[in-house]
């Protein structure tokens, strides 16, 4: 099992950053549910808060690693005999994705007035940003808005995996799996 990616499959390391990153996104969708279901009362709601933003930081911090380990890595080549739009689209869909990594954190950042309390082991300050409150209003809608995108995009790319494993019986979610 190679810490690098070959042609074929995903090293070792590739493969941790996804899935890692993939029980992080369950963690932030989870604990924002779990808020909506709250009474605002609840004393859980800051500490739900806290987690959901101290995990958008994590996210942050790992994709930029992730992404430089891609780029400094060979990516294995799709699957043989698909037709090229699937392969545009998974294309698009990876790209997505990784702009998503990066523009969720990031618009979380932006519109956030408290410190994190990040996992309780130190303090981020917020964002000094000069923008306008009716900005970082639209940049609240924006993050809220485009999770629940995300989350569209990120069923697709499951639903593809799936499809691969079961209709195509190739070895594209194996690869990302077992390498």
């Amino acid at each position: 099992m190679s810490i690098k990616n070959t042609g074929k499959s995903f090293g070792s390391l590739a493969r941790f950053f996804h899935w890692l990153i993939v029980l992080l996104i369950i963690g932030s969708f989870g604990t924002m549910i779990t808020v909506d279901e709250l009474p605002e009362q609840s004393s859980w709601v800051g500490v739900l808060y806290n987690y959901h933003k101290s995990i958008g930081v994590t996210i942050l911090a790992l994709v930029v690693f992730r992404l430089l380990w891609r780029l400094m890595n060979v990516v294995p080549k799709p699957a043989a005999g698909l037709p090229k739009w699937q392969i545009a689209a998974a294309h698009a869909a990876h790209y997505f994705l990784y702009f998503a990594m990066f523009a969720l954190p990031i618009s979380g950042l932006i519109f956030n007035k408290y410190p994190i309390e990040f996992y309780y082991l130190f303090q981020i300050q917020p964002l000094e940003t000069p923008f306008l409150p009716d900005v970082k209003k639209l940049i609240k809608e924006f993050h809220e808005t485009f999770a629940w995108i995300v989350l569209g995009v990120i069923g697709a790319h499951v639903g593809a995996a799936l499809w691969h494993h079961f209709v195509r019986k190739d070895n594209t979610l194996r690869r990302m799996i077992s390498g």
